[in-house]
């Protein structure tokens, strides 16, 4: 059974000699994957010791949900050859007026939610595919060793091209989310790359944060901690500040205006 360290919060060591000289992490928690992921564990606690030379150490477990997961874009979609059509097509379908920074945002969000359907119906089951694709294969093999029908034999190319596209599509997902950039570009170790996932998700997980010598702990309570912090610090007081209403400027006429804005011509640049 595989098992992991997990994150350690409160204080570094667990064992102190009598004159405090010396300090080692003797305790720890050794857990697995499932373990983790059935009860919630986030982290361990060390705490303050008395008169023993070792600390107390417990579990830390949390339900955590932080919200709305950020959207990603996947690296192996630009290798499906219907991506790149499909973004442009709905680029070009969505139909938003305003001022163009507001169009830009607004365009941004529904090729966000038509990209996660066309996710979910392109990549969405490629385990499922992967499955039913060989299934399929060796059906078809079943039905080529009683016949060598030109159709079938046909069909079963069709199938392995089918097999192999999803099965790169997979690992293409995997490097991305296990972010192992020396990986060479065909390399497939699919347990190599989920032990890397696994490792980096434990490693980022955000636990406690530590306000000078007080431990905030708990996702609702790291939030309200989060956006006190950074409300109180772009917070000015109001200022009146020089104003430019009631000047008049010197304009320029609707024709100028007009001119000045038209295209450069390439004679005018090598002027």
């Amino acid at each position: 059974m595989e098992v992991v360290d997990i994150p350690v919060l409160g204080k570094k060591f667990t064992w102190f000699t009598v004159d405090g000289k010396s300090m080692s992490r003797l305790d720890s928690f050794l857990v697995s994957w499932g373990f983790i992921a059935n009860s919630g564990i986030t982290g361990q606690w060390i705490g303050d010791r008395d008169i023993s030379d070792h600390c107390p150490i417990w579990l830390v477990r949390e339900q955590s949900n932080w919200g709305p997961k950020p959207f990603r874009v996947i690296n192996g979609w630009f290798e499906h050859p219907k991506f790149l059509p499909f973004v442009e097509s709905s680029w070009k379908s969505f139909n938003i007026q305003g001022k163009k920074t507001f169009v830009l945002k607004e365009k941004f969000k529904m090729l966000r939610e038509r990209l996660k359907v066309w996710n979910k119906d392109v990549f969405g089951f490629l385990d499922l595919n992967i499955e039913k694709t060989v299934k399929e294969i060796n059906d078809i093999e079943g039905l080529l060793e009683d016949s060598g029908n030109t159709e079938n034999l046909s069909r079963r190319e069709g199938l392995n091209k089918d097999f192999w596209k999803h099965l790169n599509y997979k690992d293409s997902l995997l490097k991305q989310k296990s972010r192992s950039q020396w990986v060479k570009e065909g390399d497939s170790n699919t347990s190599f790359f989920h032990d890397i996932i696994k490792g980096r998700r434990r490693q980022n997980q955000l636990v406690a944060l530590k306000d000078g010598d007080t431990w905030v702990q708990g996702v609702d309570d790291i939030k309200l901690f989060v956006k006190s912090f950074f409300e109180t610090y772009f917070d000015e007081d109001w200022v009146d500040r020089l104003s430019l209403d009631g000047l008049d400027f010197n304009t320029i006429s609707d024709e100028d205006n007009l001119m000045l804005l038209e295209p450069f011509t390439l004679e005018e640049v090598r002027e």
